[in-house]
């Protein structure tokens, strides 16, 4: 477009194109343009950077860009071939790196974001990166984000000096950002809470675990406990594995605090709501003794003799006789029976009662005289119904 002043002042003309080159007739020779301004297309991701300098040049592989300062003179003749507005990448993703080795000790919030994509529409606009309260340890604390694995290049809002430090790097589709940890000490107090079984380890032991993205982590709680680190909102799952036979264990998890307050209570393997100032949880279930109800058979068709301690167990309801004359006498017993023994009063001329077998005639599964774990694991074993005689 030209604008043709009516002046006596040379006429000032604005060229405008908008194509990828625009033609300079040589018949006039050099042409000198006071300004160059360059109009981004919407969608471009790409913005300019008024801090920086156009530049020109010709179109020879050997040729340089020359850097020419906004307002002066930009003389075009037959060696400029080649313009460029300083322009900035302006649209940026970023994977973010949780730069450690061990995944396990990284615990994440519900907000958590493994990628994002930044992007500025002007110079002057800026743009905050993803917060430092979404990913914990129990032994460092999150600061910030770094452009390198050491943590020197750090990067915490995007803005007109970071799209500068960017650009000038190699291009790539996806920047990573890696988590800067700083080791717990003076200057880095995690916050963390710990979960504890209350269960004796005999009768079983509690595992937690979380999911990400599909991913589930198991943890051992142990016989010491675990530390966690506290992150609002962060669903952690608690499992119960029962270790022995010899009960029956609820269908939930409960978690109390250290003066016995529930503060939740889940199906076992389900999960629970880690709470912004998470108190210590100690993990229980309920538990019922099993009750095993034995038949003690003489097997010596009649012929033992019993001892006074036994009238205290036979009575019509406890007493029988086999087909093959031998008595029979039950009672019953759990593990917390104050009296484990079995009745062992029982004697004939020649032999010594040595204990009790599954089978009679045959010893091969053990000789028991009392309900000890052994003789537990092996009815479990044996897949004997505690309900049953």
């Amino acid at each position: 477009t030209f604008d043709l002043s009516s002046t006596e002042k040379t006429p000032a003309r604005t060229y405008e194109v908008a194509t990828a080159n625009f033609v300079i007739p040589s018949a006039n020779g050099d042409i000198s343009f006071t300004n160059v301004e360059f109009e981004v297309n919407a969608g471009a991701d790409v913005i300019v950077d008024p801090a920086a300098k156009y530049a020109y040049k010709g179109d020879a592989s050997t040729d340089s860009w020359t850097e020419y300062a906004a307002g002066d003179l930009l003389t075009v003749d037959a060696d400029v071939k080649n313009v460029k507005a300083p322009l900035l990448k302006s649209k940026y993703t970023f994977a973010y790196s949780y730069n450690t080795a061990d995944k396990k000790n990284v615990f994440f919030a519900p907000g958590v974001k493994f990628s994002e994509t930044v992007s500025l529409d002007a110079i002057t606009q800026s743009k905050n990166l993803q917060s430092l309260d979404v990913m914990a340890r129990t032994d460092a604390c999150l600061t910030g984000w770094s452009l390198d694995k050491s943590g020197t290049d750090l990067l915490s809002v995007i803005d007109d000096e970071a799209l500068r430090k960017l650009n000038a790097m190699d291009e790539e589709d996806v920047d990573t950002l890696f988590a800067v940890w700083t080791a717990k000490g003076a200057s880095c107090t995690p916050t963390t809470f710990t979960v504890t079984s209350g269960m004796p380890a005999a009768q079983g032991s509690f595992k937690v675990y979380r999911t990400l993205d599909g991913d589930t982590t198991w943890y051992d709680v142990g016989t010491n406990g675990m530390e966690i680190p506290t992150l609002e909102g962060m669903a952690l799952g608690v499992k119960f594995t029962a270790a022995s036979p010899a009960y029956t264990f609820g269908d939930n998890v409960t978690g109390e605090d250290a003066s016995d307050n529930r503060l939740f209570n889940v199906v076992n393997g389900k999960t629970f709501e880690v709470a912004a100032a998470q108190k210590n949880v100690k993990l229980t279930v309920t538990t019922d003794a099993v009750e095993y109800v034995f038949a003690f058979n003489e097997n010596d068709a009649g012929a033992a003799y019993f001892g006074d301690s036994w009238s205290s167990l036979i009575s019509d309801a406890t007493f029988s006789v086999d087909d093959d004359d031998n008595w029979v006498v039950k009672k019953s017993y759990s593990v917390n029976s104050a009296d484990k023994k079995f009745p062992t009063a029982m004697y004939r001329d020649g032999a010594c009662l040595q204990g009790y077998t599954f089978e009679a005639g045959r010893n091969t599964d053990g000789v028991y005289t009392e309900l000890d774990d052994a003789f537990i694991a092996k009815l479990d074993e044996l897949g004997k119904n505690p309900a049953a005689t």
